[in-house]
């Protein structure tokens, strides 16, 4: 009898390992696979007329420490992406390990007529241990003042062109009151002609 009940109690020994085994090993394999995505949404807006060029800007995202977890579409480091007119892009992160991870967003500026908005964003993204399983992402923007921003926004406001017709400076000659002005010159140079000739035949007959 006591043989019968040790080996039950090595079987419900052998059977509680068992099921503490089970329970273990799922959970560290779903530790190790963990990640998180932290996505961020960059909007552009467009106002007034684009004078002739066209509404599609190019933007820059570039890490600040290399080798950060980049959205996808990334050539390293650098993401370039392009928007057009009022239009808006989601980037997504995706992170493995707590830390903090700093990007620099930016419109790309080229020699052309085009207006653009000179800001540059600083994104600080703090990933951060939420229990065991998890993890916390927090997010702060910084404009190029060292200022916090809510969004990642650019404006771009066309400026109006100038319309104006130019005025033409050049003398143009009046019709009404030059003409009246010559007649005169003309009636005075004649009677001082017709005086001088009257006296030249006088004194002649003298």
């Amino acid at each position: 009898m006591k043989s019968e009940r040790y080996k039950q109690r090595i079987k419900l020994v052998c059977l509680a390992f068992l099921m503490m085994v089970c329970v273990v090993i799922p959970n560290q394999v779903y530790a190790a696979g963990k990640n998180k995505e932290a996505a961020l949404t960059v909007e552009q807006t467009v106002k007034g007329k684009t004078n002739g060029t066209t509404d599609e800007f190019q933007y820059e995202l570039t890490s600040l420490d290399s080798g950060n977890p980049m959205p996808e579409g990334s050539n390293g480091d650098r993401l370039k992406f392009s928007l057009k007119g009022n239009e808006s892009k989601e980037l997504v992160f995706s992170y493995e390990e707590a830390a903090t991870y700093r990007y620099q967003l930016k419109q790309v500026v080229e020699k052309d007529d085009k207006d653009y908005d000179g800001q540059v964003y600083t994104i600080e993204n703090y990933v951060m241990q939420n229990g065991s399983e998890d993890f916390l992402v927090k997010t702060a923007i910084k404009r190029k003042d060292g200022n916090k921003s809510p969004t990642l926004s650019f404006t771009i406001q066309h400026k109006a062109k100038d319309e104006t017709p130019v005025k033409n400076t050049a003398s143009v000659p009046k019709s009404g009151d030059d003409q009246s002005f010559i007649s005169l010159i003309s009636l005075i140079l004649s009677a001082l002609l017709i005086i001088v000739v009257y006296k030249w035949n006088k004194n002649r007959r003298v």
